[in-house]
């Protein structure tokens, strides 16, 4: 999947649990019941919207004894081959991969199915496939299972670690740095191999995309106004690099976390009828007034008026 692929859905997500906040409440009381208690009803409703969207042939294939693990007698039962039925399974799946995705959207994603949008929501926005691995490690393998507990970690926490990175959710730098607190040394074991195996994708800064409210800091209605109104009543379009300048100035940003352009796309999609245009004469002022020391008088000058107005109009807002 591209970046702006996922860009794109995680808006779309972002928007239905802003105006669904009850149906992902009722979602994240799922969420602490299997992080305190084991409990495994979440999971269990996402296994459920999976098993209805998968194609006919994925049910006839499961039902043959030698492709379904679940259906061998105990004695033929080893991890070796358990290992490489998973090798097999995988590759046989692809096969329905596309039927699957176009079930799955007709069935949920289309009817805006408040499982599923809460679980992306949760997965995208509030560290979920983190907290995924948690319960597993601490509730879903048994003690004492010996060999087959690594087995079961490959499976499960190295599919969690790799689609994680894949799809966006997670960077490969995120998994180390949690991977340094992971007391299970088995799980540990599973992530650090599998992130010698995945493939980072690239996240520079001109790849970031959020909305506006998820730059600020502080009251976001009343900046969201304040803003709107230099926006609306700018003289030029390149003096949306001073708005930039003094968000952060007045620390109603975080300072250096975005760059200009992911600004400049935020304000647009924040003010559609605003005439916004290109984003190159707003970027160049940024960077002159980053520099003020080499600056002209004329800009000085005009950096004097614009703090005036906005550097005090955001500390107010903010509030």
């Amino acid at each position: 999947m591209k970046k702006k692929d996922v860009t794109a859905a995680k808006r779309i997500i972002k928007q239905w649990h802003d105006t669904h906040l009850s149906e992902y409440n009722e979602f994240l009381k799922l969420v602490d019941t299997a992080m305190e208690h084991g409990d495994v009803t979440m999971f269990e409703k996402n296994f459920n919207i999976l098993e209805k969207a998968l194609p006919q042939g994925v049910t006839d294939y499961f039902s043959v004894k030698e492709n379904n693990p679940l259906l061998w007698d105990s004695k033929e039962i080893t991890p070796g081959k358990l290992w490489d039925a998973g090798i097999k399974m995988r590759e046989d799946m692809l096969q329905y991969s596309p039927g699957f995705i176009n079930n799955l959207k007709e069935q949920r994603i289309e009817t805006n199915d408040p499982q599923m949008f809460s679980m992306y929501y949760w997965l995208y926005f509030e560290e979920g496939a983190k907290k995924i691995k948690t319960i597993y490690t601490k509730y879903l393998v048994p003690e004492g299972c010996g060999a087959l507990k690594k087995y079961l970690y490959e499976i499960w926490i190295g599919l969690v670690v790799s689609s994680s990175v894949q799809y966006y959710i997670n960077t490969k730098k995120d998994w180390i740095n949690e991977n340094k607190t992971e007391t299970d040394e088995d799980a540990k074991a599973v992530v650090r191999e599998k992130l010698s195996q995945v493939e980072g994708v690239s996240r520079g800064k001109s790849d970031v995309d959020v909305d506006l409210d998820q730059m600020l800091i502080g009251n976001t209605e009343k900046l969201i106004d304040a803003i709107g109104y230099f926006v609306k009543n700018r003289k030029k379009n390149s003096h949306l690099g001073y708005i930039f300048h003094f968000l952060q100035k007045a620390e109603c940003m975080e300072k250096n976390k975005y760059n200009y352009t992911t600004f400049h796309r935020a304000i647009i999609r924040q003010f559609p009828d605003a005439g916004i245009s290109g984003v190159d004469s707003a970027q160049e002022l940024y960077g002159k007034i980053l520099v003020l020391k080499d600056a002209s008088t004329r800009l000085l000058n005009e950096y004097d008026r614009m703090k005036e107005k906005m550097f005090v109009k955001f500390i107010e807002a903010k509030q």
